[in-house]
């Protein structure tokens, strides 16, 4: 029997939510092991979720920056600022509210 797998594939702003969670354990000394360890999740899983392998839940999101000790809106918002085109486009949304 053949299996049809759909492989995902993460967006932009997946991947950079991902790398700023990354950074985030950097600075707060949390290996993926000892944040799997506190979501009760393998550290094969959380490591997929984070590399972009698999995707990663609203609900996961939210318990990971918990348990990182961070509000989900400032890792978000550090996400955001992290790309170029989006720091563009809220700077030209800015410019025309204030028109």
């Amino acid at each position: 029997m053949e299996m049809n797998r759909t492989r995902y594939t993460p967006g932009l702003g997946a991947l950079v939510l991902s790398r700023e969670i990354k950074a985030e354990m950097v600075r707060r000394g949390i290996t993926t092991t000892a944040l799997a360890e506190r979501l009760g999740a393998r550290r094969a899983t959380l490591t997929n979720k984070l590399n972009g392998h698999t995707p990663m839940s609203t609900a996961e999101f939210l318990t990971i920056s918990n348990e990182l000790g961070i509000h989900a809106s400032a890792l978000m918002t550090r996400a955001e600022q992290s790309i170029p085109f989006m720091d563009t486009h809220r700077t030209q949304i800015i410019q025309n509210e204030a028109q």
